[in-house]
């Protein structure tokens, strides 16, 4: 069980509840762990929940696969229980290697509120629940992003159970190797953004991660995306779990990230909760409009998309072969005539009945993709009122790049990957066009 302890003596008392494999680093476990396991959410307790504790603050961590979410987590960890530079031992609530694997699978992440329970010694004076999310942008492509938007989605709609009601900070976090806007940058911190409604706008703080000591570049990139951030705050986790205390720059990185921490907490202490209720609405409105306009798409690529004058004009073409041919040549033409049968292009009374019915078909497929569409330009109306990136379609030039990567690369089943990029391609270009006015 974790021990209540003062100052300084906390960190010795957590050393003292855990148990270590090689004697340096401690795991910590949860005291309680809530979830759902089809949605891949949970929740972890890190010590005992009284109820004059309170809700506490909330932070949720945001960023690319491999951005050191996970490693900042841990960082955290250690800067909340006070360990210090020259301790003979750290704290890990995370095992990375376990939990994330290699970059390629890191994806397969759940999203997990980390509970670190408020205690006497502690750093901050209250209980912090930490949110570490897996990464966009990952080898896994375009397709497991829109599924971590809707792990994102899950998690927010269990609310206080074993997801959170509210958040005080979202943590953006970006390596500072990130030194210009490039497409890829940019398709992540879009993918990330359009998440959220535009309420927590005051709420971002920039974490720049695998920082040196002057200041990154990678600011002026954020910048450039458009993407407000209340405050940047650098840390470099490299010496977290080094064990050479001789060397001068784990010392430098430690200390760093020490007094990183100290100001981003004092910050964050002083951040206002927001309500999920509008991210939760972006979250499905978003969601709306996708499987709105898949239903559009395939409406259209189903034969919808001819006009009126080109299936008259098949109509006229299939009647004349029909009358000289006789039905074997009607099955060229019956699928881009649907309703229509071998009687209705032979009958003597084919003309008034055919085009009738022709122009009845063909009006209702007309309305239908007609009120598709209004259903889809209200929900992005919409979105652009409420939502911290509205329009998040235009990433043609970034799948352009993944698929010169892919045809590059040659790796098994790229083919197959290829394919589905184009088609996400195609999907955002027709969305692009659905754009309201």
């Amino acid at each position: 069980m974790l021990l209540e302890a003062g100052g300084r003596d906390l960190a010795q008392k957590m050393k003292e509840a855990w148990e270590s494999e090689d004697g340096y680093i401690y795991q910590l476990r949860p005291k309680r762990t809530t979830g759902d396991f089809q949605c891949r959410v949970q929740k972890q307790e890190i010590g005992n929940k009284r109820p004059e504790d309170g809700e506490g603050k909330v932070l949720m961590l945001v960023g690319a696969t491999g951005a050191g979410k996970s490693t900042l987590v841990n960082g955290i960890v250690n800067y909340a229980y006070r360990v210090q530079y020259g301790d003979d031992f750290r704290l890990k609530l995370i095992n990375e290697v376990e939990n994330e694997g290699t970059k390629a699978d890191s994806q397969t992440e759940w999203i997990t509120a980390y509970q670190i329970v408020k205690q006497q010694g502690i750093a901050f004076p209250y209980t912090l629940t930490v949110i570490d999310t897996p990464g966009f942008g990952g080898t896994q492509g375009i397709k497991k992003d829109h599924e971590l938007k809707d792990q994102i989605q899950e998690f927010f709609s269990h609310g206080g159970h074993f997801g959170v009601d509210q958040l005080h900070g979202i943590g953006l976090v970006v390596p500072a190797s990130e030194e210009r806007l490039t497409p890829s940058l940019k398709y992540v911190l879009d993918s990330i953004m359009s998440v959220f409604g535009n309420d927590v706008k005051n709420n971002i703080f920039l974490l720049v991660t695998f920082a040196g000591m002057e200041k990154p570049l990678v600011r002026t990139a954020v910048r450039a995306a458009n993407i407000p951030f209340r405050k940047m705050f650098q840390f470099n986790n490299s010496a977290l779990f080094s064990q050479d205390k001789d060397n001068p720059f784990n010392q430098a990185f430690w200390d760093m990230g020490t007094q990183n921490f100290q100001e981003f907490f004092l910050e964050f202490q002083h951040t206002s909760p927001v309500s999920l209720t509008l991210t939760k609405e972006v979250l499905q409105r978003r969601r709306l409009v996708e499987e709105t306009l898949q239903d559009t798409k395939s409406k259209l690529d189903a034969g919808v998309s001819y006009s009126a004058l080109d299936r008259l004009e098949l109509l006229r073409e299939a009647h004349a072969a029909v009358r000289q041919h006789g039905g074997k040549l009607f099955l060229r033409y019956a699928k881009f005539l649907p309703g229509l049968n071998h009687a209705d292009l032979t009958s003597s009374s084919h003309d008034e009945h055919v085009l009738k019915k022709l122009t009845k078909d063909f009006n209702q497929e007309r309305e239908t993709i007609f009120q598709l569409t209004e259903k889809a330009h209200e929900c992005k109306r919409r979105l652009n009122d409420i939502a911290m990136k509205p329009d998040h379609f235009e990433i043609a030039e970034y799948i352009n790049m993944l698929i010169d990567a892919e045809e590059f690369d040659n790796r098994p089943g790229s083919t197959q990957r290829i394919k589905y990029l184009k088609e996400a391609r195609e999907k955002a270009e027709f969305a692009k066009q659905a754009k309201p006015v």
